[in-house]
């Protein structure tokens, strides 16, 4: 729990911290975060070094979309989503038909599940873009808010799994679990995160208490609800003792699901 906590932390507040400080650092820190994310994603799913290159590069592109395009719109990604599509689509199918004399019964499942991976990989990775693209929107007087939106977004988001998983671990061993605890839990860590939100609004120069606390309230809402899919496959994971790539995914992917929604709501409070 211990660790877990640890890398929870550090996948939000470490991008929380450099958002204000340019472009630059935010993605280099994102990209380090869209690596170990789709690295544990592929590997969960057994994927091919080939897939895993596929979704590395794609996380690449759609970081260096977001820099050097203007518009700093989520839909800039499009493309390289696209493109990382038909690349694993083609890989695959040159995957099946590299050696047809030596197929297996379980060839098909193998390159199946193999696409599932790259296709979703490429998905959730690129997602984490939208942090780079939130950090860059302005009011329409010109002022910068975006960084701080980012910031209370990706705080709010890790704070409420952080609590949820806290309250979780509270209750167990000998003590009987009330009815519903694990969806307490993470009402509670949602609650929490809308609380952190607001103190960030009301010490940010650049937010108001309303701004911190609608943020990091969606970000919330979003992360705990994909840490509780996260904590189940993960709960699969250590049953076939495989649990090695579990802390990416427990610390990065809540925030990934959760960073197009962070976009949105910045989009709209800034106006």
């Amino acid at each position: 729990m211990f660790l877990t906590g640890v890398s929870i932390v550090v996948a939000a507040v470490v991008p929380a911290l450099v958002a204000g400080v340019g472009p630059l650092p935010l993605v280099a820190v994102i990209a380090v975060e869209q690596f170990l994310l789709g690295w544990a994603w592929v590997r969960t799913f057994a994927g091919s070094i080939g897939t895993l290159v596929i979704v590395g590069l794609a996380a690449l592109a759609a970081d260096a979309t977001a820099l050097l395009t203007d518009s700093h719109e989520l839909g800039d990604g499009a493309g390289v989503i696209g493109i990382a599509v038909v690349a694993v689509i083609l890989g695959q199918l040159a995957r099946r038909r590299a050696s047809p004399g030596t197929a297996t019964s379980d060839q098909p499942v193998r390159v199946t599940v193999d696409m599932a991976a790259g296709l979703s990989g490429v998905v959730i990775v690129t997602l984490l873009t939208g942090y780079v693209d939130a950090a860059s929107i302005e009011t329409p007087t010109g002022r910068a808010v975006g960084p701080a939106m980012v910031a209370v977004g990706l705080v709010g988001g890790g704070l409420a799994v952080l609590v949820a998983r806290a309250c979780a671990g509270l209750v167990g061993g000998r003590v009987a679990r009330p009815a519903g605890w694990p969806l307490i839990s993470r009402l509670i860590g949602v609650v929490a995160a809308g609380a952190g939100g607001a103190v960030f609004g009301a010490a940010s120069g650049g937010l108001t208490v309303s701004d911190g606390t609608a943020i990091a309230t969606v970000a919330a809402a979003v992360a705990v609800i994909i840490d509780m899919a996260v904590a189940r496959g993960v709960a699969e994971l250590r049953a076939s003792g495989d649990p090695e790539f579990e802390w990416p995914l427990v610390a990065v992917l809540p925030l990934a699901v959760a960073a197009v929604f962070v976009y949105a709501a910045a989009h709209t409070l800034a106006g």
